[in-house]
């Protein structure tokens, strides 16, 4: 009988143990400015999000200006963002995806910041061009702005692994 008893005790604290496993839970924003206009995107991880809008947490964005005004926004399942948080989970640990749709305005600059040591340890986090990463390539651990002087950068990618925080 004590053999049943400390075998239930010992798979009730490992059951214990796991409900506890960290989950990726954080957000970084991208600040995307021109001359005096800027829009800050915030993404990221938190256990209690979806990857779908969460109200309190995700906040849309407008639709876009008619050219040539300068705009900018995360873009996530067919839905324009200016805050888009996704579900941070242990056992989803895949590369995630965020794009940046961008109008550029007449002056074709465009500058994108970030804190980079925000980033330090908690994935890997890459900007790159909206087609394959062959022309725009940014690790944003290592970096923390790009400068944009060409309108064919309508699209850019925000690409993020996030890593196991109990690792």
């Amino acid at each position: 009988m004590k053999f049943y008893l400390i075998i239930s005790v010992i798979i009730l604290l490992s059951c214990e143990k796991r409900k506890n496993i960290d989950h990726p839970n954080f957000s970084s924003v991208l600040t995307v400015a021109t001359g005096k206009i800027s829009y800050d995107l915030r993404f990221g991880f938190s256990p209690i999000a979806s990857d779908g809008y969460d109200q309190g947490i995700d906040k849309y964005a407008p639709p876009p200006p008619p050219p040539p005004f300068f705009d900018a926004a995360l873009w996530w399942m067919g839905e324009r963002y200016y805050t888009q948080i996704v579900k941070g989970n242990s056992g989803d640990l895949i590369e995630h995806v965020w794009d940046i749709k961008l109008a550029f305005p007449p002056s074709n600059q465009i500058t994108l910041t970030w804190d980079s040591n925000s980033l330090k340890g908690l994935g890997r986090f890459l900007i790159q061009d909206g087609i394959d990463g062959s022309q725009i390539n940014v690790d944003m651990v290592n970096n923390n702005s790009i400068r944009l002087s060409k309108s064919i950068y309508e699209t850019l990618k925000i690409k993020v692994k996030p890593y196991n925080p109990s690792s």
